[in-house]
């Protein structure tokens, strides 16, 4: 229940509703670089650094390189001052299977991550990249250095975002649309248990989910999260070419 997948599945919906067909999902988050990051994500990010992870590209399911394969995307809700261009780099997250479930007719999935300050983004790019010509065997032992070097170099504007941009056809015109999340202050970490607390208010209400272990991306809408956002001014809109 956590930001992946369940804000992600939410937002696409969002984002498709009117198009007849969903053929690319992006997604990335940026967390503020004065934010905590706590030993077991990055235990999480050290065990697939520089290994394969699967990924539907193309139409076709292959593999591309944990924190190594990367791209550029800039977090910019409207009429709010944009985060800089930031380089994100592939995740191993739910998404990149469950999204398919509900989208079949999807030819690509990417989700990455964005931390900062970007030089402990490029040594960790350089490190995946030594596990993956060999050089290295995993970052796992590296963990706990990992960590405390993230937790010392703080550095930047405490900002952080998110963004999830979709490609789709609406009869013959092609049409991408995005939409952004700007958190700024304390309130980025809260996001990832937003989710959780809609659940809560939800059962509060009356609405319970069904029983059983499964995905829970298709238990919330991104009106759910009105409420949270709120709460720590965190803003969110949508732009679309």
């Amino acid at each position: 229940m956590s930001s992946f997948p369940v804000l992600t599945a939410a937002v696409v919906r969002k984002l498709a509703v009117g198009l007849d067909s969903v053929d690319q999902i992006i997604a990335g988050i940026a967390p503020s670089p004065r934010s905590t990051v706590g030993i077991n994500v990055i235990r999480a990010i050290a065990s697939y650094a520089g290994r394969p992870v699967k990924i539907l590209r193309d139409g076709k399911w292959g593999t591309g390189t944990g924190f190594f394969d990367s791209k550029y995307l800039v977090v910019q809700v409207p009429r709010e001052r944009p985060l800089p261009r930031i380089r994100f780099a592939l995740t191993d997250v739910p998404d990149l299977k469950i999204l398919s479930w509900d989208w079949p007719e999807v030819k690509s999935i990417w989700m990455g991550a964005g931390p900062t300050p970007a030089l402990l983004h490029r040594l960790l790019w350089l490190a995946a990249g030594l596990v993956k010509l060999g050089v290295l065997r995993s970052l796992m032992p590296l963990a706990p250095l990992m960590n405390r070097v993230v937790n010392t170099v703080r550095w930047g504007q405490h900002r952080g975002g998110m963004i999830v941009e979709i490609t789709g056809s609406r009869g013959s015109t092609r049409i991408t649309r995005s939409w952004h999340l700007l958190a700024e202050g304390n309130g980025g970490p809260y996001i990832l248990s937003m989710a959780a607390e809609a659940i809560v208010r939800r059962c509060l209400d009356g609405r319970t989910p069904p029983s059983g272990a499964r995905s829970g991306h298709r238990d919330l809408e991104l009106e759910d999260y009105a409420l949270s956002l709120a709460r720590y001014a965190i803003k969110i809109g949508i732009r679309e070419n």
